[in-house]
């Protein structure tokens, strides 16, 4: 019996271990979660502008698994969510959600650059930006799950910075068919080219009339 005890103990053991591990394998649907954003160009902060979230996907249990499956206002859409990172898929999702006067929530920027959708509930978000900050390109859409998972733990507060990346918009002098003005050249009123050809012609005559008379003149003379 004494033998037995010792056994019986670790097998409790490992069976509690196994519960636990089990436990921490599935997010917590009692949970909600937030996605917070900083938007950074070369390292500084930039504000203005906003952004807009739509959820295109709740949590579905399978047993001890689970996965994503899209909400009723996105189903029809015929998309795939096999590879949620995929910019060509929240490019399509966002289209569909214009084509079909599907509504997010928007929010805009703070002045430090910030901005965050807090209480939200677990599942896929599409974030767009629909308004950029004033001199800045619009950030591609982008997809957020929620919770997301990193080295086996659950993150509810997710921070999706570095999936931000934000473009100066192009200056005139950026395009080569758009060349910048030369402030050293003072503003014309007019165009300028018309007389140039009216001037010659009206030389030439002038020369032709001019020597008519010289000629004229000496042919009289000699004939005297």
């Amino acid at each position: 019996m004494r033998k037995i005890t010792p056994i019986l103990t670790g097998i409790i053991i490992l069976l509690c271990f196994n519960c636990i591990v089990f436990a921490d394998g599935l997010p917590d649907l009692t949970r909600k979660g937030c996605i917070n954003l900083t938007m950074k160009y070369e390292g500084n902060v930039v504000s203005g502008g906003s952004l807009t979230i739509y959820k295109i996907a709740d949590i579905n249990f399978n047993n001890s698994e689970y996965n994503f499956v899209l909400t009723d206002k996105f189903k029809d859409s015929g998309e795939s969510l096999e590879n949620i990172q995929s910019s060509k898929l929240a490019s399509s999702l966002y289209r569909y959600s214009k084509q079909n006067s599907i509504s997010g929530k928007k929010q805009k920027i703070n002045s430090n650059g910030n901005i965050s959708f807090d209480d939200i509930e677990l599942g896929l978000y599409l974030l767009v930006q629909e308004e950029a900050a004033n001199g800045y390109s619009k950030i591609s859409p982008f997809i957020v799950s929620i919770p997301m998972r990193e080295n086996g733990v659950y993150i509810y507060d997710v921070d999706a910075s570095p999936k931000v990346e934000i473009e100066k918009n192009k200056q005139p002098s950026d395009n080569p068919n758009n060349p910048p003005n030369n402030p050293s050249k003072l503003p014309q009123t007019g165009q300028l080219n018309w007389p140039i050809p009216v001037l010659v012609v009206s030389g030439i005559l002038i020369f032709i009339i001019g020597w008519g008379i010289k000629f004229g003149r000496k042919k009289k003379k000699y004939e005297k």
